[in-house]
């Protein structure tokens, strides 16, 4: 504001404060969006290059490394501490977190856990003796979370990666119970036996609640919402810090909508979560679905489901990623690092309400510098907009509109509107200020 009144006499800064505060613009927009991006991804083969590591560091708030990243297992996890090194030096307020599998021992690892103390006698095992396989996974095999000597050598290589690297804590893979997990083959789970499932499940619970109690001060995250049970998985994930939902709005490897009994269940879980006080991860995890649907179908994606996570959004309790799935070069090579739905770049500030608002088919929420409108119905819908608004594309203004006025929703589709910022007299802008906008100096919260 120096500038401005060594250049003008004080009363234009005074015509500026009465200019701001009655006129119907908004506060001034924060210079970024509420910190909500998180990533779960690795690169094949390979650390990330350092572009890659910028790129993580500067734009996701939460890292958690994918399983194979940099070939992990044949360096004994080296590439996981060298990388969560290189990231919190370059942000040190990136929460930073290892992959573990806590059902199974995912295909290669194998021989690097047996380096580790892993025994033979820790694989689950059906009534017959053999190893179970982990349902489609091929010769990734389940251990056996009932034995207690398992989970506290677990537990042991864990608080071993901790001491490595400035983690933020462990990320857990499968926490799901082993009925759930092998819903779809009944004969595995016969072969199991109903006594060692039961076991099973129950290990699962202490491994998670004695890595909570375990490592003190550290988050754990739990990859394990599941939005066909009635529960959504809770009883599993009561231990954790964040959970995870990796089909949020859309199905696995799908670019089409879930249907609407289901996209609005996927609002109530991520509501219902958050308001326990855990931290809810919501991952639109279209994988493979890139090389199907056309540009403008995974923009309306993208669009639509970050639109969806708006409705439910607690600040600093919920994330969201839109994303292809858990590589740096997946499908034709493109890179999940870069793969960030662009309205997640909106002020929209923070919500003025605590839930949104739903007539019909028509769900909305308020936020301090705008409004977000999403249809989930078949048909369109008109909207009378509460105030003077600006349309936003992407992450770029587009029409702008006056209070009272009606807009279309269309169809299975979501708006987003920010509050319009104020136009200067055009004797105070200008004014040769290097440093960035003359506006963002100004907040009409503080005048």
């Amino acid at each position: 504001m120096n500038q401005i009144t060594q250049a003008k006499p004080h009363y234009l800064v005074l015509i500026l404060v009465i200019f701001l505060v009655f006129s119907q613009a908004l506060p001034v927009f924060a210079a970024t969006p509420p910190p909500i991006k998180f990533i779960w991804v690795g690169a094949i083969d390979r650390q990330f290059t350092e572009a890659e590591f910028q790129k993580i560091a500067s734009t996701y708030g939460i890292m958690v490394f994918e399983a194979i990243h940099a070939n992990a297992a044949d360096n004994n996890f080296e590439s996981y501490h060298q990388a969560a090194r290189r990231l919190v030096a370059i942000n040190p307020d990136i929460k930073v977190f290892p992959y573990f599998n806590a059902s199974s021992i995912r295909a290669g690892f194998d021989t690097a856990y047996i380096n580790a103390g892993f025994r033979d006698e820790w694989y689950l095992r059906d009534l017959s003796g053999n190893k179970v396989i982990y349902h489609h996974k091929g010769l990734v095999h389940y251990v056996d979370l009932s034995n207690p000597q398992y989970r506290a050598w677990a537990l042991n290589m864990l608080s071993s990666w901790l001491n490595k690297a400035p983690y933020s804590g462990i990320a857990f893979d499968s926490v799901n119970s082993l009925d759930e997990l092998e819903s779809s083959n009944p004969r595995k789970l016969n072969a199991i036996g109903q006594t060692k499932i039961d076991a099973w499940n129950d290990g699962l619970k202490s491994l998670i609640r004695d890595a909570k109690s375990r490592f003190a001060g550290k988050t754990i995250i739990a990859n394990g919402i599941a939005n066909r049970l009635p529960d959504k998985n809770a009883s599993n994930l009561v231990s954790a810090d964040m959970i995870l939902n990796e089909s949020f709005c859309v199905g696995l490897h799908e670019i089409v909508l879930k249907p609407k009994e289901e996209l609005i269940a996927g609002i109530a879980t991520g509501r219902s979560f958050a308001t326990t006080g855990k931290i809810v991860l919501q991952k639109t995890n279209f994988g493979e679905a890139i090389n199907l649907g056309t540009p403008a179908q995974r923009s309306h994606a993208g669009r639509f489901c970050y639109g969806l996570f708006l409705l439910s959004y607690i600040p600093d309790k919920a994330y969201y990623k839109f994303g292809i799935g858990y590589g740096v070069n997946d499908d034709k090579n493109v890179s999940e690092i870069e793969y960030v739905a662009p309205e997640l770049d909106i002020p929209l500030g923070t919500p003025t309400g605590p839930i949104y608002q739903r007539t019909g088919d028509l769900w909305s929420r308020k936020f301090t510098n705008g409004i977000v409108y999403l249809n989930m119905g078949t048909t369109n819908l008109t909207v009378n907009l509460p105030f003077n608004v600006t349309l936003i594309n992407g992450n770029i203004p587009s029409t702008t509109y006056t209070a009272g006025q009606t807009v279309t929703i269309p169809k299975q589709d979501v708006k987003f509107f920010v509050k319009q910022l104020p136009t200067l007299p055009a004797d105070l802008t200008d004014q040769g200020d290097t440093s960035g906008d003359q506006v963002n100096q100004y907040d009409a919260n503080q005048l």
